[in-house]
C-alpha cells in the first residue's frame, strides 16, 4: 500500500484493476456509499478467490475446501446483485481476472475454461434456486421456516448456513 500510495489495499493493483471493471459494469462507484464500497470490495476479493480455488481443481461443495467455494461464489452473486449485477457475469469476473493474473499464474490461465464452465454451473444452480422461489430471493428463504428447502436443493447443509447470510438477511 505504501509503495503505490494509497490508503486501502483494495486500492492497489491486486484489486484496483478488477475494481475499475466492476464500476464499469455496474454504475457503482468506490467510495460513494459504504454498501457499494463494500460490494466492490467483496467482488475483488471474491473474483480471485473463487478464480484460484477452482483453478487448483477445487469443485463446489457439501463440505470443505468445496463447501468454501461455494460459499465464496454465492457471497460474490449476492454483493453483485447489490449493485445491480443482474445477469451472469461471474463469468466476466474470472475473465478479467485471469487477464490480469494469468501471465503470473498459468496455471489460472490453463484451467480458465474449466473453471468458466464450472462457474456457469454454479450460475445456473442459482437461477434455478430463484425461480424455485420467485419474489422471494435465496437470502430471504432463510429469514422463513423453510429455509432448510432453499438449502437443500441447492446442495447446502441445513447447519451450513453462514451467520453472516442469516444476519444480512435480518437487518433487510
Amino acid at each position: 500500500m505504501l509503495a503505490q500510495g494509497v490508503e486501502s489495499a483494495y486500492l492497489t493493483d491486486a484489486f484496483g484493476d478488477i475494481i475499475d471493471v466492476v464500476q464499469g459494469w455496474s454504475g457503482a462507484q468506490y467510495g460513494r456509499t459504504a454498501a457499494e464500497t463494500k460490494a466492490l470490495k467483496v467482488l475483488a476479493d471474491h473474483g480471485r478467490a473463487m478464480t484460484f480455488l477452482a483453478s487448483d481443481g477445487i469443485e463446489p461443495g457439501n463440505e470443505g475446501r468445496g463447501y468454501v467455494l461455494r460459499r465464496v461464489i454465492r457471497r460474490a452473486v449476492q454483493h453483485g446483485r447489490r449493485i445491480g449485477l443482474e445477469d451472469a457475469f461471474l463469468g466476466r469476473l474470472h475473465a478479467r481476472v485471469v487477464e490480469l493474473l494469468g501471465d503470473a499464474h498459468p496455471e489460472v490461465r490453463g484451467e480458465a475454461a474449466r473453471v468458466a464452465a464450472l462457474l456457469e454451473a454454479e450460475n445456473l444452480s442459482a437461477r434455478v434456486l430463484a425461480r424455485t422461489f420467485p419474489g422471494v430471493g435465496w437470502v430471504r428463504v432463510v429469514e422463513r421456516s423453510i429455509s432448510w428447502i432453499a438449502w437443500i436443493s441447492v446442495g447446502l447443509w441445513v447447519t451450513g448456513i453462514s451467520a453472516e447470510v442469516t444476519l444480512d438477511a435480518i437487518r433487510r
